[in-house]
């Protein structure tokens, strides 16, 4: 577990926060919020593992079969170096997790998790117009049903000259978390942001990634017969034993041809 924010910490993000919030909003979550049950085992184990934020963190990292790339990881490091705790920066569809570990980001999830700050739908926020420096979406907008409203919605809340953050699957399988919608290649990534000034834009995830998450479902689905429960079970067997191979994405993002079948894509965009 992260170790929990001092007083003052929590002072200065709920300042931060009440500052943008419409009047009549509290700096609390708000409504129901909790994780939804699911009848699916992959799934209800995920929701639980979620409570326990670095653990789910570092079981992600270590056993998932997709490898963030070097220049993704590059972007979020300027990112970081850029915005401060001064700044004001929103973390939504944040689930359990502080982005990159900075607990002084603002995260809004429509689930009540411990580390949320504010329990809030990204396509309907609760905050003043211009108020924010930088809105992180990591793996959020597939999840959503109207992902240019959500796009939208950001662009309305960030300040001018403020960013934008994505991570967008392509070469993924459904992942319902609840639900599942989209998937962007290099230039839906162009068209989900026009109007934006793309600032840097590549490979989020290599092809590796994307195979190897392809070939675990595609297994299982076989190694089943059709039994979810054996389905899941075999998931869970399979995705730590080819976790592994996604090194090979290492060397495999640097190819020009690595777009035509990343896992996924990031960029960074201006208002």
């Amino acid at each position: 577990m992260k170790p929990a924010r001092t007083p003052k910490e929590a002072v200065d993000k709920r300042a931060k926060l009440e500052r943008c919030l419409r009047p009549g909003f509290a700096a609390e979550p708000r409504g129901a919020g909790q994780p939804l049950p699911s009848e699916s085992l992959l799934t209800a184990l995920q929701e639980r593992l979620k409570e326990y934020g670095t653990l789910y963190d570092w079981l992600v990292v270590c056993c998932s079969t997709v490898l963030s790339s070097r220049r993704y990881r590059a972007a979020v490091k300027t990112l970081l170096r850029t915005y401060g705790e001064d700044s004001v920066v929103l973390n939504l569809g944040s689930g359990p997790h502080h982005f990159e570990g900075r607990s002084d980001f603002i995260n809004v999830d429509v689930s009540s998790y411990n580390t949320v700050d504010l329990v809030a739908d990204a396509a309907s926020l609760p905050m003043l117009n211009a108020c924010a420096d930088l809105a992180v979406l990591e793996a959020v907008l597939e999840h959503v049903p109207d992902p240019v409203k959500v796009v939208a919605e950001c662009r309305r809340v960030l300040k001018p000259g403020g960013r934008l953050f994505i991570f967008v699957p392509f070469m993924q399988p459904g992942h319902q978390a609840p639900s599942d919608y989209y998937r962007w290649n290099s230039a839906g990534v162009e068209k989900l942001l026009d109007g934006w000034t793309i600032e840097d834009r590549g490979v989020g995830a290599g092809p590796t990634s994307g195979v190897l998450w392809m070939l675990t479902e595609w297994l299982a689905l076989v190694l089943s017969c059709g039994w979810k429960k054996l389905h899941d079970l075999w998931i869970l067997v399979l995705t730590p034993l080819f976790a592994p191979l996604k090194c090979l994405d290492l060397v495999l993002e640097r190819l020009p041809q690595a777009e035509i079948a990343a896992s996924g894509f990031y960029a960074v965009a201006r208002k």
